[in-house]
Protein backbone atom coordinates (compact mmCIF):
# COMPACT_ATOMS: atom_id res chain seq x y z
CA UNK A 1 0.00 0.00 0.00
CA UNK A 2 1.25 3.28 -0.76
CA UNK A 3 1.23 5.54 2.04
CA UNK A 4 2.31 9.28 1.30
CA UNK A 5 4.10 9.97 5.30
CA UNK A 6 7.71 9.12 5.51
CA UNK A 7 7.64 7.35 1.57
CA UNK A 8 11.11 7.75 0.04
CA UNK A 9 9.03 8.79 -3.07
CA UNK A 10 6.98 11.44 -1.77
CA UNK A 11 8.81 14.10 -2.98
CA UNK A 12 9.20 12.79 -6.49
CA UNK A 13 5.49 12.19 -6.25
CA UNK A 14 4.79 16.03 -5.19
CA UNK A 15 7.14 17.48 -8.15
CA UNK A 16 5.96 14.68 -10.65
CA UNK A 17 1.80 16.29 -9.88
CA UNK A 18 3.24 19.55 -9.69
CA UNK A 19 4.61 19.27 -12.96
CA UNK A 20 2.01 18.01 -14.51
CA UNK A 21 -0.38 20.58 -13.14
CA UNK A 22 1.49 23.60 -14.65
CA UNK A 23 1.76 21.96 -18.16
CA UNK A 24 -2.15 21.58 -17.78
CA UNK A 25 -2.05 25.25 -16.88
CA UNK A 26 0.32 25.99 -19.70
CA UNK A 27 -1.80 23.82 -22.36
CA UNK A 28 -5.02 24.92 -21.20
CA UNK A 29 -5.62 27.98 -23.50
CA UNK A 30 -4.84 25.72 -26.77
CA UNK A 31 -6.73 22.42 -25.49
CA UNK A 32 -10.16 23.83 -27.50
CA UNK A 33 -9.25 25.45 -30.90
CA UNK A 34 -5.80 24.11 -31.48
CA UNK A 35 -6.12 20.58 -30.45
CA UNK A 36 -9.74 20.23 -32.00
CA UNK A 37 -8.38 21.58 -35.34
CA UNK A 38 -4.90 18.84 -35.34
CA UNK A 39 -7.63 15.80 -34.28
CA UNK A 40 -9.69 16.82 -37.47
CA UNK A 41 -6.49 17.65 -39.55
CA UNK A 42 -5.56 13.84 -39.09
CA UNK A 43 -8.81 12.51 -39.18
CA UNK A 44 -9.38 14.30 -42.44
CA UNK A 45 -5.79 12.54 -43.99
CA UNK A 46 -6.88 10.11 -42.98
CA UNK A 47 -10.43 10.00 -44.44
CA UNK A 48 -8.82 10.80 -47.63
CA UNK A 49 -6.14 7.82 -46.99
CA UNK A 50 -9.20 5.79 -47.16
CA UNK A 51 -10.93 7.82 -49.83
CA UNK A 52 -8.15 6.96 -51.94
CA UNK A 53 -7.77 3.30 -51.18
CA UNK A 54 -11.69 3.17 -51.83
CA UNK A 55 -11.36 5.21 -55.25
CA UNK A 56 -8.21 2.26 -55.92
CA UNK A 57 -10.22 -0.71 -55.49
CA UNK A 58 -13.26 0.90 -57.52
CA UNK A 59 -11.27 0.90 -60.41
CA UNK A 60 -9.39 -2.08 -60.22
CA UNK A 61 -12.74 -4.06 -59.91
CA UNK A 62 -15.06 -2.28 -61.79
CA UNK A 63 -12.49 -2.15 -64.89
CA UNK A 64 -11.52 -5.86 -64.54
CA UNK A 65 -14.36 -8.10 -63.72
CA UNK A 66 -17.15 -5.24 -63.21
CA UNK A 67 -19.26 -4.87 -59.74
CA UNK A 68 -22.44 -3.93 -57.98
CA UNK A 69 -22.44 -0.19 -57.65
CA UNK A 70 -24.91 0.90 -54.71
CA UNK A 71 -24.51 4.62 -55.16
CA UNK A 72 -27.23 5.20 -58.25
CA UNK A 73 -24.73 8.35 -58.95
CA UNK A 74 -21.63 7.04 -58.84
CA UNK A 75 -23.49 3.76 -60.86
CA UNK A 76 -24.51 6.79 -63.40
CA UNK A 77 -21.21 8.17 -63.64
CA UNK A 78 -19.57 4.85 -63.98
CA UNK A 79 -22.24 4.06 -66.55
CA UNK A 80 -20.78 6.14 -68.77
CA UNK A 81 -17.55 4.18 -69.15
CA UNK A 82 -15.11 6.92 -68.34
CA UNK A 83 -12.40 6.23 -66.11
CA UNK A 84 -11.01 10.09 -66.18
CA UNK A 85 -15.11 10.69 -65.38
CA UNK A 86 -15.49 8.55 -62.16
CA UNK A 87 -11.58 9.62 -60.76
CA UNK A 88 -12.77 13.14 -61.06
CA UNK A 89 -16.28 12.88 -59.52
CA UNK A 90 -14.87 10.88 -56.51
CA UNK A 91 -12.07 13.39 -55.86
CA UNK A 92 -13.84 16.45 -56.56
CA UNK A 93 -17.05 14.90 -53.91
CA UNK A 94 -14.03 13.86 -51.57
CA UNK A 95 -12.24 17.19 -51.97
CA UNK A 96 -15.31 19.02 -51.49
CA UNK A 97 -16.68 17.86 -48.22
CA UNK A 98 -12.94 17.21 -46.92
CA UNK A 99 -12.75 20.86 -47.48
CA UNK A 100 -15.92 22.23 -45.97
CA UNK A 101 -14.80 20.50 -43.01
CA UNK A 102 -11.26 21.75 -42.83
CA UNK A 103 -12.76 25.30 -43.39
CA UNK A 104 -15.08 24.30 -40.07
CA UNK A 105 -12.13 22.56 -37.98
CA UNK A 106 -12.10 24.51 -35.33
CA UNK A 107 -15.56 23.89 -34.53
CA UNK A 108 -17.41 21.12 -32.07
CA UNK A 109 -19.79 19.98 -35.58
CA UNK A 110 -16.62 19.47 -37.73
CA UNK A 111 -14.99 17.41 -35.63
CA UNK A 112 -18.27 15.51 -34.87
CA UNK A 113 -18.64 15.31 -38.77
CA UNK A 114 -14.86 14.32 -39.49
CA UNK A 115 -15.53 11.06 -37.02
CA UNK A 116 -18.66 10.37 -39.18
CA UNK A 117 -16.53 10.36 -42.16
CA UNK A 118 -13.75 8.64 -40.86
CA UNK A 119 -16.15 6.30 -39.70
CA UNK A 120 -18.09 5.15 -42.66
CA UNK A 121 -14.87 5.22 -44.87
CA UNK A 122 -13.35 2.64 -42.01
CA UNK A 123 -16.39 0.65 -43.05
CA UNK A 124 -16.39 0.97 -46.50
CA UNK A 125 -12.75 -0.25 -46.26
CA UNK A 126 -13.69 -3.07 -44.14
CA UNK A 127 -16.12 -4.02 -46.88
CA UNK A 128 -14.07 -3.83 -49.63
CA UNK A 129 -11.53 -6.46 -47.60
CA UNK A 130 -14.56 -8.87 -47.23
CA UNK A 131 -15.55 -7.98 -50.75
CA UNK A 132 -11.97 -8.74 -51.77
CA UNK A 133 -12.14 -12.40 -49.80
CA UNK A 134 -15.40 -13.22 -51.78
CA UNK A 135 -13.86 -12.65 -54.83
CA UNK A 136 -10.78 -14.61 -54.29
CA UNK A 137 -12.66 -17.53 -52.88
CA UNK A 138 -15.29 -17.53 -55.85
CA UNK A 139 -12.71 -16.49 -58.67
CA UNK A 140 -14.18 -16.50 -62.16
CA UNK A 141 -17.60 -18.27 -60.96
CA UNK A 142 -18.65 -14.83 -59.05
CA UNK A 143 -17.57 -12.95 -62.59
CA UNK A 144 -19.78 -14.68 -64.27
CA UNK A 145 -22.46 -14.85 -62.12
CA UNK A 146 -22.43 -10.86 -61.55
CA UNK A 147 -21.67 -10.11 -65.84
CA UNK A 148 -25.03 -12.36 -66.33
CA UNK A 149 -27.34 -11.06 -63.56
CA UNK A 150 -29.83 -8.89 -64.61
CA UNK A 151 -28.84 -6.37 -61.28
CA UNK A 152 -29.16 -2.67 -62.85
CA UNK A 153 -26.67 -2.01 -59.98
CA UNK A 154 -23.73 -3.98 -62.20
CA UNK A 155 -21.39 -1.91 -63.41
CA UNK A 156 -18.12 -2.05 -65.47
CA UNK A 157 -15.83 -0.47 -67.13
CA UNK A 158 -14.29 -0.80 -70.38
CA UNK A 159 -15.20 -3.73 -73.33
CA UNK A 160 -18.20 -6.06 -72.05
Amino acid sequence: MFVWGDNPWTPWASAWFDLCRRLGEHFAPCTTRRWRAWRVNMLLIASLILALGDLWMTLAFASNMGMLEANPIARLVMGMGSTAGIIAWKLATTLLGLGILYHLRHTRHAEIGAWVVFGVLTALSIHWLNYTELVTTLGSEYQRTLAMSDDPRYVMLGPQ
